[in-house]
């Protein structure tokens, strides 16, 4: 039995979820949105390392990248 994944492949968003116009509208309006968030997440992330490198205990960093498969 094939899963959303599996059904969506290479689809447009418009084509998978022709039959569910309400949830493509959802999609699409917050597809449109700025990354603000984004932003605040880092900010915070660099102000977090900044105090925390002021402590003078030893600090160690990495990206996401390690985490990912």
């Amino acid at each position: 039995m094939e899963n959303d994944q599996e059904k969506k492949g290479t689809k447009d968003i418009k084509d998978f979820l022709k039959f569910d116009p309400f949830r493509l509208v959802k999609i699409l309006i917050q597809a449109k949105r700025p990354l603000v968030d984004a932003t605040a997440v880092n900010t915070t992330r660099f102000v977090l390392l900044k105090v925390l490198k002021s402590t003078g205990l030893p600090i160690e960093t990495g990206s996401t990248r390690k985490t990912q498969v």
